[in-house]
């Protein structure tokens, strides 16, 4: 175990402040109409509208041009990780196809630790304008960040590391000897791996607790197995187990012919 993790951890250098100045980056709905509860995938609209990944941003706040037909609709973010509190969007029937910009709402959410896949839900007659996202771009010397709850994302890059069989990395170890950090001090979350295996049958899963989560099946296929593009991976989200306490092992587990690009971590303290 020792020997796989020295050969294929790598070292993060973490950075107390972002150097890259703040952007909004503006994914256009044009008035698109959802009823019920519906979710709206920010993750794949930011890379569809600007061909960047949520993962590769330090997001500030998010704001929701939005309006419900009688006014009580309810609009919200969340993700594997957390969710926000629920806002009412405003509006009345009257003007719900006005398309002047006075009939919108314009909900501000501040930055929570999301995780890279950040949804937006709806829930009631809704029409959304537009989705603005405050943020600034992560560089490669800035894989830590927290927020005010103390919470941390830490990015660590694999450089698309070959694996084959069945392995697991200590996540723990990972953590204390290549990122600085003391998971003693903290609680896992949970974690995103973007991974892919050659024949498209390998195998993730996370041990943490005293539990295993669901296993899951790592896509991929032959003729793009060595093509480095982030878009030839999967992306993989696990939830830890509620309970992990500091002797608690982390561990990543993979079985088959498995290329990594990077894992992100999400902590709380203690």
């Amino acid at each position: 175990m020792k020997t796989f993790i020295s050969a294929v951890l790598l070292s993060v250098s973490l950075i107390a402040s972002a150097a890259a100045s703040a952007e909004v980056y503006r994914l256009k709905f044009n008035d698109q109409t959802y009823g019920g509860h519906r979710t709206v995938d920010i993750a794949k609209a930011m890379q569809k509208q600007h061909r960047l990944k949520t993962a590769d941003l330090d997001i500030s706040s998010v704001d929701v041009i939005v309006k419900s037909r009688q006014g009580g609709g309810q609009v919200w973010l969340g993700s594997r990780y957390s969710q926000s509190d629920r806002r009412t969007a405003g509006g009345t029937a009257a003007n719900f196809n006005n398309p002047a910009d006075w009939t919108f709402s314009r909900i501000t959410f501040a930055a929570q630790n999301y995780g890279s896949d950040l949804q937006l839900n709806l829930n009631g007659d809704m029409k959304l304008r537009e989705i603005r996202v405050h943020a600034s771009r992560i560089d490669d010397s800035d894989n830590m960040l927290t927020n005010s709850k103390g919470e941390a994302r830490i990015t660590l890059p694999m450089h698309h590391v070959k694996i084959t069989g069945l392995q697991k990395l200590d996540l723990k170890q990972l953590l204390r000897q290549d990122a600085g950090v003391n998971p003693d001090q903290y609680h896992l979350k949970g974690l995103e791996v973007s991974v892919k295996s050659r024949q498209g049958g390998g195998q993730v899963w996370l041990e943490s607790g005293n539990g295993i989560s669901e296993i899951q099946t790592a896509g991929g296929i032959v003729s793009v197995f060595e093509n480095n593009n982030p878009g030839s991976y999967d992306r993989k989200y696990f939830k830890a187990a509620q309970r992990n306490n500091q002797a608690s092992p982390w561990l990543l587990g993979f079985n088959g012919d498995i290329k990594i690009e990077e894992i992100i971590i999400n902590l709380a303290p203690r």
